[in-house]
């Protein structure tokens, strides 16, 4: 669905892409809604073993590694800023507690 809006200093995505199918046509999409020197952020899942969510429904990806996020924004010519792991999301999994890893990717339109 289309925004109507064009020029955007910022596009931010939490916890979201591992619920895309294609998310590099993803990042091609929110790209067009940047200005030039515009910031795109993704925040998600680092690979995982599916045990993040208790149901699987509506996950079509389970985590990403570095080497993928970094392919993507090579694939949609966006110059890579930064990449790290901003935080470890903790959940009870059989009995034991768990850690998740997040990322955090900033790609820049150029």
């Amino acid at each position: 669905e289309e925004l109507g809006e064009k020029g955007f200093d910022l596009v931010f995505t939490s916890m979201t892409f591992h619920h895309l199918k294609e998310p590099v046509k993803a990042i091609d999409t929110l790209k067009g809604y940047l200005k030039k020197g515009g910031y795109i952020v993704i925040v998600d899942l680092y690979k995982e073993d599916g045990t993040f969510h208790s149901d699987n429904t509506d996950v079509v990806h389970f985590g990403f590694d570095q080497e993928e996020v970094n392919n993507w924004l090579k694939e949609t010519g966006l110059k890579k800023i930064d990449y790290r792991i901003v935080h470890k999301i903790k959940k009870v999994r059989e009995g034991k507690e768990r850690e998740y890893p997040v990322f955090m990717v900033v790609g820049q339109k150029v």
